[in-house]
C-alpha cells in the first residue's frame, strides 16, 4: 500500500521539488497551498492533490487532513515548508509584519502538528518534518525577524522530538543554508522595501553587497527536497539534517567557539563584519 505525505508551501521552490520527489518514489501526496491554483499543472499528477490549505487557518488545516485520511486511509509524513520571510534590521520592520512573521513560520507549524497529532498517536507512528534554517542556529544581520522564527522553530521542534518519541512519533529539523529559490531575490527584494532610519543605511547598503557576492555554494531546491525525503524515511530518530555545503561548518564554529572567538569567524566569513567598530 502506498505511503502518502501532506506538504505546506508545496507550489514553488523546495516546496514543490519535495512533491516531485515523494511523486517520484511512488507515495500519495497532499500539496497544500494557499492558492491551488499557483500549483504547476504539470505537478498534479496521478496520486499527487492540490489542496487549499492556509497554515494560519486551524479550520483549514482540519479540514485538509481529514479529506487526505479518507482518500488515502491515512497520513505518514508531514513536511512543514511553509515560510514567510520579512528582512531588514529591527528597527524597520513593524509589529504587524513580526506577528505575521510568527504567525506562519512558528504558529502555522504548531498548528498543522496539532491537527495530526491525533491520527499519529492513534497509529503510534509518523513523521513531522519541519523546514527550519541553518540560520535558526547562526544569527545574521538584516535577518532577526525571520530568524528569530528560525530560532523559535528550532526550540519547539527539539522539544516535541522528546516528548512524542513516547508515541512512536519522530520529529525531524532540515536546516537549509543558502538555496537557488525565488525566496532568496525576496530576501533582497523585502530589505529594500523596508527603509532603516538614516543611521542605518549605510550599513544596510554595505551588507547587501556583502549578502549578494558571498562565495558559499548554495543548494538547489531538488538537493533540499532529497535531504527531506531521506529525513522522513530513514527511519531513525535523528532530530537534525544540515543541508547545504558549509552549514555544518558555520553551525560547528557557533556551537565550539566562545562568544570572541565567534565574532572573529563570522567577521572574516560575512567581510562586512570586519568593518563595523568592536562590539564592545
Amino acid at each position: 500500500m502506498s505511503r502518502t505525505v501532506l506538504i505546506t508551501g508545496a507550489a514553488t521552490g523546495i516546496g514543490r521539488e519535495t512533491v516531485l520527489r515523494f511523486a517520484g518514489a511512488g507515495w500519495n501526496v497532499v500539496a497544500t497551498t494557499r492558492r491551488p491554483d499557483s500549483i504547476p499543472p504539470e505537478d498534479l499528477m496521478p496520486g499527487v492533490q492540490g489542496v487549499a490549505m492556509d497554515v494560519t487557518q486551524p479550520d483549514q488545516i482540519a479540514s485538509a487532513i481529514e479529506a487526505a485520511i479518507e482518500e488515502f486511509g491515512g497520513i505518514d509524513v508531514v513536511v512543514n515548508n511553509a515560510g514567510f520571510g520579512e528582512f531588514g534590521v529591527f528597527e524597520a520592520v513593524s509589529t504587524e509584519k513580526i506577528r505575521a512573521s510568527f504567525e506562519v513560520n512558528v504558529l502555522g507549524v504548531m498548528n498543522v502538528m496539532r491537527a495530526m497529532l491525533p491520527h499519529f498517536r492513534e497509529r503510534q507512528s509518523g513523521v513531522f518534518v519541519n523546514i527550519s534554517s541553518a540560520g535558526g542556529i547562526v544569527g545574521m544581520p538584516a535577518m532577526s525577524v525571520y530568524l528569530t522564527t528560525k530560532f523559535a522553530l528550532e526550540g519547539f521542534s527539539e522539544s516535541v522530538w522528546f516528548e512524542l518519541a513516547s508515541q512512536g512519533v519522530a520529529v525531524k529539523l532540515v536546516e537549509p543554508g543558502g538555496v537557488e529559490t525565488p525566496f532568496l531575490g525576496k530576501i533582497m527584494d523585502t530589505r529594500r522595501a523596508n527603509p532603516a532610519h538614516d543611521d542605518y543605511a549605510a550599513f544596510v547598503a554595505h551588507n547587501d553587497h556583502v549578502m549578494s557576492q558571498l562565495a558559499w555554494p548554495r543548494s538547489t531546491p531538488i538537493e533540499i527536497a532529497d535531504i527531506v525525503f531521506d529525513a522522513a524515511t530513514d527511519g531513525t530518530s535523528r532530530l537534525r539534517y544540515f543541508a547545504g555545503p558549509g552549514v555544518a561548518h558555520m553551525v560547528s564554529a557557533r556551537h565550539t567557539f566562545d562568544d570572541e572567538r565567534y565574532e572573529i569567524f563570522m567577521r572574516a566569513e560575512f567581510d562586512a563584519l570586519s568593518k563595523l567598530p568592536d562590539l564592545v
